[in-house]
């Protein structure tokens, strides 16, 4: 999927300034997620460069979506349904209060497209605000839900390269803000796990590079 530079949603037109990569949540798209952060865009503006991105895979809608957002779509997912996922408008197949999971293919071949469709996705979003002429350091990632998820994974799969490449290969986030995400996280380098997605295997990693959690007194697992 090759990102249109009309259809990335960037909510500062300043060229120079640092970037944030910006990753919805299930069941929604980037304009969406533009859309919903317009206060942390308006408090940001003269920071940041907020850019943000579609995920790869066509989804259902994810709750209450379409009650605000119902002409917005096409709606989009982190990772795409799998066989048996018959849970209405969950694409994942598990309640509507668990949207933020992440629940990966358990073959290989089937996680190492997953992580193919990811990067892809996120690369021609990034190539495309460089050709638009914007300069700013790639810095931080911005995620909601399961794009909190995918956001800590992405900057847990930095740490973990720099760490057994050398820190030249560590990559430019610094940092991720995490909203209403929970983990496990997930294994996206096809060099450190053959598998990933299980808890067991992800049990261990300690993600060493600064966050920040924000999640809602109501929200779900922080009662």
């Amino acid at each position: 999927m090759v990102a249109l530079l009309e259809d990335i949603a960037v909510a500062n037109t300043d060229l120079s300034l640092p970037r944030i990569l910006c990753l919805h949540g299930g069941g929604t798209n980037a304009r969406i997620f533009s859309n919903q952060c317009r206060v942390i865009k308006h408090h940001l503006d003269q920071s940041f460069r907020l850019v943000f991105c579609d995920a790869p895979y066509i989804s259902k809608p994810g709750p209450d979506v379409t009650s605000v957002y119902s002409e917005w779509g096409p709606f989009r997912s982190w990772v795409k349904a799998q066989p048996g996922d018959t849970n209405g408008s969950n694409p994942f197949g598990t309640p509507s209060h668990r949207m933020h999971s992440v629940v990966m293919p358990a073959h290989e071949t089937d996680a190492l497209e997953v992580v193919d469709s990811i990067d892809s996705s996120i690369g021609d979003v990034m190539r495309a605000d460089d050709l638009s002429g914007a300069t700013g350091e790639w810095v931080g990632l911005l995620g909601f839900s399961q794009g909190a998820k995918i956001a800590a994974s992405l900057l847990l799969r930095e740490q973990e390269r720099a760490k057994s490449l050398g820190w030249l290969h560590f990559g430019s986030f610094r940092f991720a803000i995490l909203l209403a995400g929970q983990g496990p996280l997930v294994s996206l380098d096809h060099h450190t796990q053959a598998y990933f997605g299980r808890e067991e295997e992800v049990k261990e990693a300690i993600l060493e590079l600064p966050t920040v959690h924000v999640h809602g007194l109501r929200d779900h697992g922080t009662g």
